[in-house]
């Protein structure tokens, strides 16, 4: 009710987003996932990279809800464009990221989440029909968010590749310019024939 009673809208979707993130760094299960993740992948997906996607997503999407309630529009815009993404981004993420978006969605939607998060969409929106749709919404952001990691991930790792590609070539190129295996075969021939 607090928040209700604040004039500027902007400040009150400041607020909202910012507890959102917060709560992010304060969910055990989150933290549980993000140390899976880091031991299943070798270390290659540090854990601060994970909660940090899913703090930004719930970010988003406290910020998304905030828009929704004050704006009151229907929640299947949400819904149909988040979705819509995220199935599409499914063909271009690595499935690991995929797997990891997905149950990072169901972590997202936790214990203090529920506890911090959803009494403040009920306060604001002023009903509990109000803030109906708010936990579709806090479970598709996790998913959209870590696809387009998965996605930034493949960029990283594909141009890597090509540097790293580009750098071996360099090198076999001068192993062989300056490479003494030619003269070595030919002494060795000389020597064979001599015997």
């Amino acid at each position: 009710l607090i928040l209700k009673g604040f004039e500027s809208k902007i400040l009150v979707i400041i607020v909202c987003s910012i507890l959102g993130f917060l709560v992010v760094f304060s969910e055990p299960s989150i933290k549980i996932l993000a140390n899976q993740v880091e031991e299943a992948t070798n270390r290659n997906i540090k854990s601060v990279l994970v909660v940090t996607a899913i703090a930004i997503s719930v970010m988003l999407s406290m910020i998304l809800c905030v828009v929704r309630i004050f704006y009151d529009f229907s929640i299947w815009w949400y819904v149909g464009i988040i979705y819509g993404l995220s199935f599409v981004l499914m063909i271009f993420s690595p499935k690991l990221f995929v797997a990891i978006a997905f149950d990072s969605s169901g972590v997202a939607t936790g214990t203090m989440m529920m506890a911090f998060l959803f009494p403040i969409m009920t306060g604001l929106s002023g009903s509990v029909m109000g803030s109906f749709g708010m936990m579709a919404v806090l479970c598709m952001t996790p998913i959209l968010v870590l696809e387009i990691l998965g996605v930034a991930y493949r960029i990283t790792a594909s141009v890597d590749n090509k540097k790293a590609v580009k750098i071996l070539l360099r090198l076999s190129k001068t192993e062989d310019k300056f490479s003494n295996v030619s003269k070595l075969k030919q002494r060795h021939d000389d020597l064979t024939k001599v015997s």
